[in-house]
């Protein structure tokens, strides 16, 4: 191919890409709580002391975290799930 049939393949692809950032994407709508697969039914409490709190309401208002529950739940699985890779059972032990 030549030089400038590559350029101008180059170039074509760079505005349908362009084209494709300019238009507004539709937001996703979420499902009802009753159409989820997995609903959340078990209810779990902790409590805090007041440093703890404090702590956790400065890293939420610095963050700008929109869903304090959320952060939460996500926080402790990611923690949840690592220890339990880094524990997995192997061959030899």
């Amino acid at each position: 191919m030549s030089k400038i049939l590559i350029f101008s393949l180059v170039v074509h692809r760079i505005i349908l890409f362009l084209q494709e950032l300019s238009e507004p994407m539709a937001k996703k709508q979420p499902k009802p709580a009753t159409m989820r697969t997995s609903l959340r039914t078990h209810r779990q409490i902790f409590t805090l002391n007041d440093e703890e709190n404090k702590a956790l309401n400065r890293f939420i208002t610095k963050y700008k975290i929109q869903n304090k529950s959320k952060f939460i739940r996500e926080t402790l699985m990611i923690s949840i799930i690592k220890r339990l890779e880094e524990d997995h059972p192997t061959l030899f032990d």
